[in-house]
């Protein structure tokens, strides 16, 4: 008798624990999805709407925000934001995005995290200026008589 009272109790101060903290996100783990990934669609919704600025703030505050002990979404994330870079035509921003995505994730297994390494370099292949390499004035005016 006495174990049933505890019990009941117990159940009693938990549901007026979750009441009273009134937690965002236990409701969201109730539900059974986690802030992350609400947010992460959330981005989503405004990067497929062409709202790349607006996308961009949410996937900035998507990184601030959230780690987990994989980091699975987070090379996803960083793809996203410099692609919202480039649309808004924010170049220097798109680079570095671009190139933090080759510099954390060349080295990881998964195949799609490669997929990814692979767009950001063909990415930066297009955003950076095309220039010739710099050669001393007497190896251009050779170079160029033999044209």
């Amino acid at each position: 008798m006495n174990c049933h009272r505890n019990v009941r109790l117990l159940a009693v101060f938990v549901l007026l624990a979750v009441a009273a903290a009134g937690c965002r996100g236990v409701r969201n783990w109730l539900e059974g999805e986690p802030n992350s990934i609400q947010e992460w669609h959330s981005a989503m919704e405004l990067f497929e709407d062409e709202r790349y600025e607006q996308a961009g703030v949410a996937f900035r505050a998507w990184l601030a925000d959230y780690h987990d002990s994989k980091d699975v979404l987070r090379p996803f994330v960083i793809y996203k934001l410099a692609e919202c870079h480039r649309e808004t035509r924010d170049y220097e921003r798109a680079v570095r995005a671009y190139e933090k995505i080759i510099e954390l994730c060349s080295d990881s297994p998964d195949a799609s995290v490669q997929d990814l390494v692979r767009l950001a370099k063909l990415r930066l292949d297009d955003i950076r200026p095309r220039t010739r390499p710099w050669r001393p004035p007497e190896q251009q005016a050779t170079q160029d008589e033999t044209r």
